[in-house]
């Protein structure tokens, strides 16, 4: 993220529109994904068009501006990748001495440690990706009792959240609990919210997932305490809460798209699409895919290529359409092992991750082969698409139970034959997806009688989707909720994990 002089300053560099300047100038001030005008200097967001923007909030900061003269400084947490916040002298030290030119301590103390957040407007709306600094511990208040009730949140881009009467305070962002130090700050976390809040542990409610650390730190805790604990499933919280959000109580039609969440087939979901209320969902709609070589695939995104084409085109008598491209890049050796893989179904569980196909489409373009760090690919192929005005949809449909993405790699795969630019053939896969998902929740209203929409998951922090989704179903005159001060990612599942629990006997 970039930290600005001033709004004027940051004008210069940056296109803002009304809500996103009300945002930025807000007493919360969290970081704005904007779009960038001109560019500060190569080494910042290399190949984006968004940039992360924020404007001072401590008297330092303001010193910083007046004593440099500078417009702009680049401001990053005080940590290495996937730890958490350095909060004492000797933790900085030991971080990061060689790393940076200068340290500079504070003398009071920090007691809790708390990441920026960041948000985008979607829709005209403030969209929050991380809910931290400025909003946490701000309460959600409820129309049922959440009193005693502990959500565990998800794995990655986890947060927790308690129960008090009518409120649920979440916690800040947390981060990822694989790695040992955040996993360390995720318990002692807990601990503080428990004992600034005077909370009174009565109930837990976890996600379904038995690996997720945040699952097994359940378990234990109901174990140790001889505590009722409730498991839900990913996705239903997801939907959950956007509707404890939007004040929804009635059933809905829940869209849910992200990269992984254990289904209750012991399947990979997440291309879901639900008949649900706060305390029961049924799954209507979803994809299958092969995920060869299982969470490799996530890392991999060449892996998605190989196992949609090999999934769609295996039986034609002219053989898989690998482009010549692709084959240069990965290799004849790597793609024939995958698709034994498959057929033998070796490590090959299936999937309806709609991250896997953001990620398929990304390889095939030849955008992103292997991800360096979470959703890396998706977030390419959407910067990709930017820019790019009337992109028409390729012929999909929206019928039957299963949803069918042949027709729409046949058309991708002929626009890159006929080298149509990657721009445009991303901004045509974005149309296309916006428009199945609705052709798609039209047919499913029609047959649940359900009147509203929600949607959520990871997927959506993709603005184009959303916003092209959000249109389409204004013109189609559906009601249609999006996450807004709860993060439609995984930092929402805490507060979705708690709205079942409370509608839930255990």
């Amino acid at each position: 993220a970039v930290m600005f002089r001033d709004l004027e300053h940051l004008q210069v560099y940056t296109a803002t529109e009304p809500m996103e300047e009300r945002c930025l100038v807000s007493w919360r001030r969290p970081i704005v994904l904007l779009r960038q005008r001109s560019r500060l200097a190569s080494g910042i967001n290399p190949g984006m068009h968004t940039l992360g923007c924020m404007l001072s909030y401590m008297p330092i900061h303001y010193d910083w501006f007046a004593r440099t003269g500078i417009p702009a400084l680049v401001m990053t947490s005080g940590n290495l990748s996937d730890l958490p916040i350095a909060i004492t002298p000797e933790d900085a030290e030991a971080q990061l001495a060689g790393k940076v030119a200068i340290l500079l301590h504070h003398n009071r103390p920090i007691h809790n440690r708390v990441d920026d957040s960041v948000l985008q407007v979607c829709g005209g709306q403030p969209c929050l990706i991380r809910r931290s600094r400025g909003y946490v511990p701000e309460p959600f208040f409820t129309d049922t009792n959440v009193e005693g009730i502990m959500a565990f949140g998800a794995e990655k881009v986890n947060t927790f959240a308690l129960g008090k009467g009518e409120t649920i305070l979440q916690s800040q962002y947390i981060g990822d609990l694989k790695n040992w130090e955040t996993f360390r700050f995720y318990t002692e976390s807990m601990e503080r919210f428990r004992h600034l809040f005077r909370f009174n542990l009565q109930r837990l409610v976890c996600d379904l997932h038995p690996d997720y650390l945040s699952s097994q730190e359940a378990e234990r805790i109901s174990k140790s305490l001889s505590l009722p604990l409730l498991k839900v499933q990913h996705h239903h919280a997801h939907a959950a809460a956007c509707m404890l959000e939007h004040g929804l109580n009635e059933p809905v039609l829940a869209i849910v798209m992200d990269g992984t969440g254990l289904g209750d087939d012991g399947k990979v979901w997440g291309g879901e699409f639900f008949f649900c209320d706060r305390a029961k969902y049924r799954r209507l709609s979803h994809f299958d895919v092969p995920l060869p070589g299982g969470d490799k695939a996530a890392e991999e995104p060449w892996r998605m290529v190989v196992a949609y084409l090999w999934h769609y085109f295996k039986d034609e008598p002219s053989g898989i359409p690998y482009p010549a491209d692709f084959v240069e890049r990965i290799g004849t050796e790597r793609i024939a092992m995958l698709e034994r893989m498959m057929e033998k179904g070796v490590n090959t569980p299936y999937t309806s991750s709609a991250g896997r196909l953001f990620d398929a489409v990304a390889s095939l373009l030849g955008i992103c082969d292997v991800s360096s760090h979470q959703a890396e690919a998706p977030v390419l192929l959407e910067q990709a698409a930017m820019g790019e005005r009337n992109a028409y949809a390729y012929p999909v449909s929206a019928e039957g139970e299963e949803i069918s993405f042949y027709s729409l790699f046949e058309a991708l795969l002929h626009d890159k034959t006929n080298e149509v630019p990657v721009s445009l053939i991303s901004a045509r896969f974005h149309t296309t997806l916006a428009s199945l998902f609705v052709q798609k929740a039209r047919l499913l209203i029609k047959r649940t009688k359900a009147t509203q929409v929600v949607i959520s998951g990871g997927c959506f922090q993709n603005k184009l989707l959303t916003e092209s989704m959000r249109r389409q179903f204004i013109m189609a005159g559906v009601p249609v909720y999006i996450p807004s001060r709860i993060p439609c990612n995984d930092g929402g599942i805490a507060v979705g994990q708690l709205t079942i629990a409370s509608v839930t006997p255990f």
